[in-house]
């Protein structure tokens, strides 16, 4: 078990929405970082709050194509592994580039970690890998059967990171993400429900709800998501255990458009439309392992956290707006 405070880790993905905020996070505990991301949705704006850090070291590197030279790998504590082709949607459009790019890219940071004896490495999972689960809340020792090509490759991750602790001692933790928001999330990719749903009350267009809405989902503001993430990389067991990172409280979709147009402060119309395929009808994840083995509590309420998300998108929307009406 690694003791005390990393110096120096790794974030794959650090561009990106949750990766931004995990650097953000690590910056402010003083650890120097090397950021590797092939900028494929992340954004080189998502970290312009470390333009004078001198504390980060951003590389444009594709796991799953280029070279891992050894030298990004001298004297890292612990790679946080994030870098991932992300989306229930977009997977199922695109399975072989989701499957290909996120198997073959955990494989080759793996590889790496071990020539260059990096000591640790978290896995950032999902949530996704339980599949139609009726049973909730979640507990990370019930069966996993994921129904996309998303969460086959995060669990596929999972079975990489107990395979390379296995064979060859390194030591891996993974965390099962559960339905993360915040700002930085793309508001354009139509997966992401909360982003969704904001832009769309603000822009005074309908929520779109897939089905009866009667659906659930564990919404966990980002910041608790990278709080458990540390949490996990250094207090993990190390043996490739997975935690669950979510918050313990169930909300369906209706409930949410409600909330919405609270936070909004205005009546917002919603519609439903025709259901989806891979649509998983209840989520909630069991957060006691975590909470009892790394002390990680959520702290943000789902309220809270969609008025810092609203704050986000409201500003965003009002730098690139190109028509229509807010509010």
């Amino acid at each position: 078990m690694p003791s005390g405070k990393p110096s120096k880790v790794m974030v794959t993905g650090g561009a990106g929405f949750i990766g931004s905020h995990l650097v953000e996070y690590l910056l402010s505990h003083d650890i120097d970082i090397t950021v590797l991301d092939n900028f494929s949705s992340g954004a080189e704006a998502n970290l312009s709050f470390a333009d004078n850090s001198g504390k980060l070291d951003v590389l444009r590197i594709d796991l799953a194509k280029d070279e891992l030279s050894k030298k990004f790998f001298e004297n890292i504590d612990i790679v946080y592994h994030l870098a991932a082709v992300v989306g229930v949607k977009y997977a199922t459009l695109h399975p072989s580039r989701v499957l290909t790019r996120n198997i073959v890219g955990t494989c080759n940071l793996l590889e790496r970690c071990v020539r260059s004896d990096v000591r640790r490495i978290l896995f950032a999972s999902s949530s996704e890998v339980y599949g139609h689960t009726q049973k909730v809340p979640l507990r990370e020792d019930m069966p996993t059967s994921p129904i996309s090509p998303y969460g086959t490759s995060k669990i596929f991750g999972e079975n990489l990171c107990k395979a390379y602790y296995d064979e060859y001692g390194l030591q891996t933790s993974v965390v099962r993400y559960f339905n993360v928001y915040g700002p930085r999330q793309n508001y354009t990719q139509k997966s992401w429900v909360i982003p969704n749903f904001l832009c769309n009350a603000l822009l005074n267009k309908p929520l779109l709800i897939h089905g009866f809405g009667d659906q659930t989902r564990d919404f966990t503001y980002v910041a608790d998501a990278v709080r458990g993430t540390y949490l996990a990389s250094i207090l993990g067991r190390g043996n490739a255990d997975v935690y669950n990172v979510g918050t313990g409280q169930e909300t369906s979709i209706n409930e949410l458009a409600a909330l919405v147009s609270e936070v909004i402060g205005k009546r917002v119309q919603v519609k439903h439309v025709k259901d989806r395929k891979f649509q998983i009808a209840r989520r909630c994840g069991d957060i006691t392992k975590a909470r009892t083995k790394l002390g990680y509590t959520p702290s943000t309420t789902l309220q809270e956290g969609l008025e810092k998300a609203n704050w986000y998108y409201e500003s965003v929307l009002k730098s690139c707006f190109c028509g229509g009406n807010m509010r």
